[in-house]
């Protein structure tokens, strides 16, 4: 079976398909103020309606 992975670089305020929510992604804590990295990211997963993930 061949693989063919399309998936796509997620970044800040990327082209949607129009209608859907554009992506957000903010950086909540910094690694070198904070100790420790986290990103927020609010984008649309389908089937899910829109959603606010924390990586």
């Amino acid at each position: 079976m061949q693989v063919i992975d399309l998936s796509q670089p997620l970044y800040d305020n990327m082209k949607v398909y129009p209608g859907d929510p554009e992506v957000h992604i903010k950086q909540a804590h910094w690694l070198d103020k904070d100790g420790w990295r986290l990103p927020f990211w609010t984008i649309n997963l389908p089937n899910l309606h829109q959603s606010s993930v924390i990586l």
